[in-house]
């Protein structure tokens, strides 16, 4: 008995010396919310949730700017809406997929949120005396959105793919998984290091996750990533890409004995997957902390942060103290950062980190008859010092000589590790060299480019590249950069 309170009184000693900047409740205490998605855009941060009110059920959502919140905002699309997705681009648009129930089937639906205005709503699925278990949206670039969802009618799960056309119409779904024999697979969208859509999932059968990735006009695979060596995975899976498109994937791992389940991290970077890591690591054995439903992050430098529910329990399994639990990845290793908030019953924590590097973290809380949205922040997440990390930003640096004959040196930098290539144009876009195309460390890197040994022409009656201008561009993961330089003979 003194061990447990003496435990429970440094933990909460601990969780008082952690920055946190207080938790807010969003949502209205006469109601039940539940399932929150936490993301940014522009300099607005927004907060979606699930919301019943009687027998009705809504999404409501409200946005932070300038350190304000604004008021309570309702997609009133159709009624029983159950939000599935969330997924916020490059261009500031949050693209969002949800459910709702007509009759005697479950109606698929997308929409756009963009500067607090729901946009674009259209119909992606109708599935007759089925439910839709889980779904999500992804776009890359300028294309357009793609869906992946799980359906389920009887015993049989089947992943479904749509890509959208226009506004108003999506492509014909496509049956892209069968697993009649499996349950809760939990399709998710990312791109994976070689540029190639892929969509990942939980096989619970076998303990495995596994990926398909997408041809044209057909979807390849499966490939299974690993199979468990221990009890097997939870439902929780979440899998992001980071700048340079390295795929990152946090799962749960069960652990049948004992309330001390705790994560899987998984990495793939270029075609290599990093090995498997525990997280946290081994508990004390006179402590068992339960650490279950994580979300993952990921921020600039390629620096990723995970948070979760944490409970931690005497050896007679009574509950000592609660809360959100986090730690951060700089370069190898793992930072656990303790509780960053601290609740009775933190249910499916959901984080976005800014810019700033500003932690964010959504949640909902089942302490009374209710359960409400809490939101808090953290400015200081990140343990290490700020000159740890590669400070700079991506850059492509102008060749030097320019002009230049026939040798000139190109420079660049970029903060993560990832493929990287490095190509010449001409002025009408045909491919003239590759200087490099493979992956790098983060770093600062120069290369020289030599014309005259260039012996492709694209000049009539010439072996060697003609004076005029070219291009040299440099494409990391999603960054790409383009600059000119000029060939005087």
């Amino acid at each position: 008995m003194r061990k447990a309170i003496l435990i429970r009184f440094l933990l909460f000693i601990a969780l008082l010396t952690n920055s946190t900047q207080g938790q807010l409740n969003l949502s209205s205490n006469s109601t039940i919310s539940d399932n929150p998605f936490v993301c940014g855009s522009n300099d607005q941060l927004y907060v979606f949730w699930n919301d019943f009110s009687g027998s009705n059920r809504v999404i409501f959502f409200k946005y932070l700017q300038s350190g304000l919140w604004s008021e309570l905002h309702t997609i009133a699309d159709r009624g029983n809406a159950h939000l599935l997705s969330v997924f916020s681009d490059q261009f500031n648009t949050i693209h969002l997929l949800w459910k709702y129930m007509d009759t005697n089937q479950e109606i698929l639906r997308y929409g756009q949120v963009l500067s607090g205005l729901l946009t674009d709503t259209s119909t992606v699925s109708a599935h007759p005396l089925s439910q839709i278990i889980s779904a999500d949206v992804f776009t890359v670039n300028t294309e357009e959105p793609t869906a992946v969802w799980e359906v389920r009618r009887n015993s049989q799960t089947d992943v479904y793919y749509s890509e959208r056309e226009t506004p108003s119409t999506w492509k014909i779904k496509a049956l892209i998984y069968n697993t009649s024999n499996d349950s809760f697979i939990t399709p998710q969208l990312v791109l994976n290091p070689d540029a190639v859509m892929a969509c990942y999932w939980l096989k619970r059968s076998n303990f495995t996750i596994e990926y398909m990735t997408k041809g044209t006009g057909v979807w390849n695979g499966p490939y299974e990533i690993s199979a468990s060596p221990f009890m097997g995975f939870d439902l929780n899976l979440k899998v992001v890409n980071d700048d340079f498109l390295n795929v990152h994937i946090i799962c749960n791992h069960l652990q049948l004995v004992c309330p001390c389940n705790y994560f899987l991290y998984f990495k793939i970077t270029s075609t290599v997957w990093d090995p498997i890591t525990r997280i946290p690591p081994e508990n004390n054995p006179s402590i068992m902390i339960d650490h279950l439903n994580a979300d993952i992050a990921i921020a600039k430098g390629g620096k990723v942060v995970i948070a979760w529910e944490e409970v931690t329990y005497d050896l007679n399994l009574n509950p000592l103290i609660s809360g959100i639990g986090s730690a951060e990845k700089s370069t190898s290793d793992w930072t656990y950062n303790g509780l960053i908030a601290m609740h009775r019953m933190p249910k499916k924590p959901a984080i976005y980190v800014d810019e700033q590097e500003t932690l964010h973290c959504v949640w909902y809380d089942l302490t009374s008859g209710n359960s409400d949205i809490y939101y808090t922040s953290n400015d200081s997440i990140f343990s290490s010092t700020e000159e740890e990390y590669l400070s700079f930003d991506f850059n492509l640096n102008q060749n030097y000589p320019n002009p230049f004959n026939p040798n000139t040196t190109i420079s660049w930098q970029s903060p993560v590790a990832g493929r990287q290539s490095l190509k010449i144009y001409d002025i009408l876009g045909n491919e003239i060299a590759t200087l490099f195309d493979e992956y790098k460390p983060a770093g600062e890197y120069k290369v020289e480019f030599n014309a005259s040994s260039v012996t492709r022409d694209l000049s009539a009656g010439s072996k060697n590249l003609a004076s005029r201008i070219y291009f040299y561009q440099l494409k990391a993961g999603s960054f790409v950069q383009t600059k000119k330089m000029t060939l005087l003979k």
